[in-house]
């Protein structure tokens, strides 16, 4: 958002009069990571000016935020959204909104047999939505073992389903651990990379445990491929035993690999994330796995999930970029408050006083901040707002 930017729509379209307006907050670019005051219009459910103050008679809606961060909608980029044909499934639009989340990839949940059913709840969702494809051919309608089946990923199967939702699927996904695949990690790894080569798609692939062990699941990894649950308390955790990120990690760093926290109800490790921050490595994208039991503790939702990488080490730069633009390159997405952009928005407020925290072993952490989300637009619209704020015209 850079200040040559021209930060008023043309006249005649909304310069007269604004939907709704935020005004004083801090307005966050995450191209660059760095805040400005300004005050956001809306009109039209896109951002039709920013401007150093905007006059609260121009619009139908007023909200005065007093400092708070003004963000572009957040991206969870690995949650599970297919309640009643999965085991893990929820209903995320109100969790997803309450924590200024506007976009989501479903990770796993179906497989090509199941993923028509999905792909109506991904089209009637109020949130932007993906998915990840399972190579399992039913996804995940059980908790475990869907790959332990020999012949049970359809290659086939997902090229053609994902050729049929190029809108909604953005790649292939893999739980590559024991009680997944068991003995056939090896066929299971062959054919997600078979069907991400055959389609010029990219692979999640969730690690835990080994066999198969992570240099051998890095080795089926490409460019843009997301490796999730990178803080596991499993030993194929990308922080090795002497608390150092491993060699076989920083070589896939450096051909475009990307790290997904995938927080769960089983996967983050505080001693992982604090000694990953502490060797001055990019911080990963940060995502909830949001389901049926990590959405009761201890995930909870992305502003949780967020705040104990704060106590991690991470800046609050760091995990706003780590919430927009780093997960919005891979699900093909817009995160950016400019003008005629869309107005999916979030606004965040920083909590100073402590808080305990804890990992998914139980580990606590005290955390002297907290994130909190205040208000949250959907193309321009309200679709959440805390208790303690005043939307004037509501």
């Amino acid at each position: 958002m850079s200040r040559a930017e021209v930060h008023r729509a043309p006249s005649g379209s909304h310069a007269e009069r604004f939907d709704l307006a935020i005004a004083g907050g801090r307005l966050f670019d995450p191209a660059d990571g760095t805040f400005r005051p300004a005050d956001l219009g809306v009109a039209g459910g896109v951002i039709a000016a920013i401007e150093d103050r905007i006059d609260p008679s121009t619009a139908d809606k007023y909200v005065d935020v007093q400092g708070a961060m003004v963000t572009p909608g957040l991206t969870d980029l690995h949650v599970h959204m297919y309640p009643g044909a999965t085991y893990w499934g929820i209903d995320l639009d109100h969790v997803s909104v309450a924590s200024g989340v506007t976009a989501v990839a479903d990770a796993g949940s179906a497989g090509p047999y199941t993923f028509d059913g999905l792909a109506r709840i991904m089209r009637n969702s109020v949130l932007t939505a993906k998915a990840y494809l399972n190579i399992a051919q039913g996804g995940l309608a059980t908790p475990y073992g869907e790959l332990l089946a020999p012949g049970a990923a359809d290659v086939a199967a997902a090229v053609r389903v994902a050729r049929t939702y190029p809108d909604l699927i953005i790649g292939f996904k893999l739980r590559a651990s024991p009680n997944t695949v068991g003995e056939n990690a090896a066929e299971c790894l062959a054919a997600v990379r078979r069907a991400a080569d055959e389609t010029g798609l990219k692979v999640m692939i969730h690690v835990s445990e080994a066999p198969p062990d992570l240099s051998t699941v890095l080795d089926h990894m490409r460019e843009s491929d997301v490796l999730t649950h990178c803080f596991t308390p499993y030993d194929n955790c990308v922080v090795g035993s002497g608390g150092r990120p491993r060699a076989e990690v920083l070589a896939a760093l450096e051909r475009g690999v990307l790290l997904d926290v995938g927080h769960g109800s089983g996967s983050f490790s505080f001693p992982a994330a604090e000694a990953w921050a502490q060797s001055g490595q990019p911080m990963p994208i940060i995502s909830t796995d949001l389901h049926k039991r990590s959405v009761l503790g201890p995930a909870f939702d992305l502003q949780t999930v967020m705040t104990k990488m704060l106590v991690a080490g991470s800046t609050i730069e760091e995990a706003l970029r780590s919430v927009t633009v780093r997960p919005a390159v891979v699900t093909h997405t817009e995160a950016r408050l400019a003008v005629g952009a869309p107005a999916d928005v979030a606004v965040l407020d920083v909590l100073s006083h402590p808080e305990n925290v804890w990992d998914s072993r139980g580990m606590e952490r005290v955390a002297p901040r907290q994130l909190r989300c205040r208000l949250t637009l959907l193309k321009g619209d309200v679709a959440f707002v805390d208790s303690g704020v005043r939307v004037a015209g509501i």
